[in-house]
């Protein structure tokens, strides 16, 4: 155990008094101690400084706060952003994951996921048991806790919620959980079952397993995500019902909530400077893409080519904003670089290479190819009734590279420079991408 100990125990009239009190002993002839005297100005000077140095070595700084906590086994984490849960108004629109909102305080909010366009309202909730049923949707919008198993005293009830609409493939629930006074429950850890058995059915299409429980079967507050179906029917009052029952409540406490909602998302208090997306393409030309985040529609654009060289930018690309996002149409031919042979001579090297001219125009593949004049793509794509296909790259180049060196001859030919290109006969064009000559310079 750590003994608090109180280095701050003097005042300054507490410092000043002691000090003055041992002047006749340290200097008997220092008989006048009133306030005009030098002397004593200096010692209350002294006082001060004693008095601002003792207040220092009191405090807890961060650095000390952080070994106490260490010693007591425990370790700061990283700062984080808050998340919380909000609640989107019913009529509102749909909205991308990333989107910016503004709390009353004006402190910016980002969406951590999706607002679908097309969302269901709760607008029924009943507590059934015995055959009986009891209207409670004023309670769930966040009135007094109930215990929704237990309701009314009753045993073995449960509830029935009614939806205006069916979700777009998942519902998703959020539930407020008051959890009981005392301790703390502990986390599950590994494959701890739940404290309770809850069984989940969407009435007219059979039962559900929730795809997500947040909640550890209703022991705190969460997300619930169930499945639905394509087909499900609605039911009583046109309404799309789900039922919820407790099979086995085990020997934890009775679960109470405050309330629940269909129309709950998250987000994170932060403003997001800048977000990379990863998606894996072909080697040909018109790979679509898509960044389903508000953040890609409003934020300048840069776009890279992972080739065996490195991550290259290109601006082989076109972008078009939408609904869901920013769709991007990508050319992938340069993602498969080939290595330039060397075969108009022999003789001259460079960096311990043979230096290329720009006759040098004989090259391999480059992955796939996806031009209609390349008659195997014609072929291919004729064959799918009209989809393209792309088909191998074999370059057809019978014109050197252009415009190379003109001033620096190698075997009586231009040398060939990073800044030349080759034309391929089915329209592709081809250029230096990487020198290992870095250091050389040509005119």
């Amino acid at each position: 155990m750590l003994i608090p100990r109180r280095l701050d125990d003097q005042t300054y009239a507490d410092i000043v008094e002691e000090a003055e009190a041992r002047l006749p002993w340290l200097c008997p002839v220092w008989t006048d101690h009133n306030a005009h005297d030098p002397g004593i100005t200096l010692l209350e000077l002294m006082a001060w400084y004693k008095e601002l140095q003792q207040y220092q070595l009191d405090q807890l700084t961060p650095a000390i706060r952080r070994k106490l906590l260490e010693l007591a086994g425990l370790h700061l984490g990283r700062e984080r952003p808050a998340v919380c849960v909000v609640s989107v108004p019913e009529d509102g629109p749909g909205r991308l994951e990333g989107a910016r909102l503004t709390g009353p305080q004006g402190l910016p909010f980002e969406l951590m996921e999706p607002v679908p366009a097309r969302r269901p309202r709760l607008v029924r909730v009943l507590a059934e048991w015995a055959g009986e049923r009891v209207d409670i949707t004023s309670v769930c919008a966040g009135g007094p806790p109930f215990q929704p198993f237990a309701f009314g005293g009753a045993k073995d009830s449960g509830l029935l919620l009614g939806f205006d609409r069916p979700p777009e493939g998942t519902l998703r629930l959020w539930f407020q959980v008051e959890r009981p006074r005392g301790a703390a429950r502990n986390l599950p850890h590994g494959e701890t079952p739940p404290p309770r058995t809850l069984v989940w059915e969407l009435v007219g299409a059979g039962p559900a397993e929730p795809l997500e429980d947040e909640t550890w079967a209703l022991s705190w507050s969460g997300f619930v995500t169930l499945p639905v179906p394509e087909n499900w029917p609605a039911g009583e009052e046109h309404l799309w019902w789900v039922r919820l029952r407790q099979t086995e409540g085990g020997c934890e406490e009775s679960v109470r909530l405050s309330g629940l909602w269909a129309g709950r998302f998250r987000v994170v208090q932060q403003e997001s400077r800048a977000r990379q997306y990863a998606f894996t393409i072909g080697a040909w030309a018109g790979q679509r893409v898509l960044a389903a985040s508000a953040q890609a529609l409003r934020a300048q654009l840069a776009v890279f080519l992972r080739t065996p060289a490195g991550w290259e930018q290109t601006d082989r690309y076109q972008s078009v904003s939408g609904p869901d996002g920013l769709e991007l149409t990508v050319d992938g031919t340069g993602a498969a670089p080939a290595v330039l042979p060397v075969s108009s001579q022999q003789t001259v090297m460079t960096c311990n290479m043979l230096q290329a001219t720009i006759m040098d125009n004989k090259l391999p593949t480059f992955g796939m190819c996806s031009s209609l004049a390349n008659p195997t793509v014609a072929s291919a794509t004729a064959s799918a009734m009209g989809a393209l296909t792309p088909m191998s790259c074999m370059p057809v180049t019978p014109a050197p590279w252009v415009p190379g060196a003109a001033t620096v001859l190698v075997g009586g030919k231009p040398l060939l420079n990073n800044s030349s290109k080759l034309m391929c006969a089915y329209g592709g064009v081809i250029q230096v991408n990487m020198t290992p000559a870095l250091t050389v310079q040509t005119p």
